[in-house]
């Protein structure tokens, strides 16, 4: 079967390329060039839970090393991909008898050249995806599944009211900072597309608004930060809510990390003498669990950066 097969895609390429001896073009048939199929799972459901249409990826054809282009052809690096609601389409990527390996990211960015220092940023709260095939593409295998997943971190903070008689309990503004010299959050980065691996820079404060009433049952709003390397002190990196025109603060314990593709939840009761951080998930009391990112939680609300 396999000698008829080869037998059969010879006789194609004789019919197709050397019916003109001038003519240097091959012509190549369209079941031979590239489709992808990349996959949000369960580990990828948050801030973007499912393709649209229109959505683009970019897609480096590589012959194994992201900047190394499949065939030398540079146009084979950083390809846009488009959704049209069911498959991916892109200019055609003729794929011969060697292997392709296909990395992956999203959202496209016409300006990206370096796979392996890739610009991210926190401050737009985009949601950036990153994969590798799972499989190599050749001529006789032409599909590729790619399996995305977060490049950035996410804080989930969960809030109701406890004996607080200040107000409605409208929630305005949410702002992460760096304190007292701190440097531990950055608002951009590179991303290493192949490794997987963000380098950050550029220490910067996250200020987000909201708008929302906290009320007796918990309420979650979350938001998308660069990581976050474990915290020096205690002192250096906090969290302020404007509830009702009154700031409320909570700094992070020392030894603090949100580590790249994990969301870190903090529950919160508001009283009059300020916040109580308690009754996390982990069934500790401490208010805190941190788990990989998955769905979030019906009814939560993502935070946007401020106008």
């Amino acid at each position: 079967m396999k000698k008829f097969l080869f037998a059969a895609m010879a006789a194609t390429v004789c019919l197709t390329s050397c019916s003109n001896d001038n003519d240097e073009v091959v012509k190549v048939e369209s079941d031979t060039q590239l489709k992808v199929n990349p996959s949000i799972g369960l580990m990828t459901r948050a801030a973007k839970s499912a393709w649209s249409a229109n959505d683009q990826l970019g897609v480096f054809v590589t012959t194994g090393t992201i900047n190394s282009a499949y065939e030398g052809i540079a146009s084979n690096l950083n390809v846009p991909f488009t959704y049209n609601g069911s498959t991916w389409t892109s200019a055609r990527i003729p794929l011969t008898n060697n292997a392709a390996t296909i990395f992956a990211y999203y959202p496209y960015v016409s300006s990206v050249t370096d796979g392996t220092a890739m610009a991210v940023e926190s401050t737009s709260q985009t949601d950036y995806l990153y994969g590798t095939g799972k499989s190599t593409a050749t001529v006789l295998s032409q599909n590729v599944d790619i399996e995305m997943k977060h490049a950035l971190s996410q804080v989930l903070f969960k809030m109701k009211l406890g004996n607080y008689t200040g107000g409605a309990g409208n929630l305005t503004k949410v702002v992460i900072s760096n304190e007292n010299g701190g440097t531990a959050l950055n608002s951009t980065g590179t991303l290493n597309i192949p490794a997987g691996t963000v380098a950050t820079a550029t220490p910067q404060n996250l200020d987000l608004t909201a708008s929302q009433t906290i009320q007796a049952t918990e309420s979650s709003f979350s938001a998308i930060v660069m990581p976050v390397s474990a915290l020096a002190s205690a002192t250096i990196l906090k969290v302020t809510f404007t509830i009702d025109g009154e700031e409320f603060h909570h700094f992070f314990k020392a030894g603090t990390v949100w580590e790249q593709g994990y969301r870190n939840i903090y529950s919160f009761n508001l009283n009059d003498n300020g916040l109580e951080i308690g009754g996390g998930d982990n069934g500790n009391g401490g208010g805190v669990t941190i788990e990989p990112w998955t769905d979030d939680d019906e009814g939560t609300i993502t935070l946007v950066p401020k106008v």
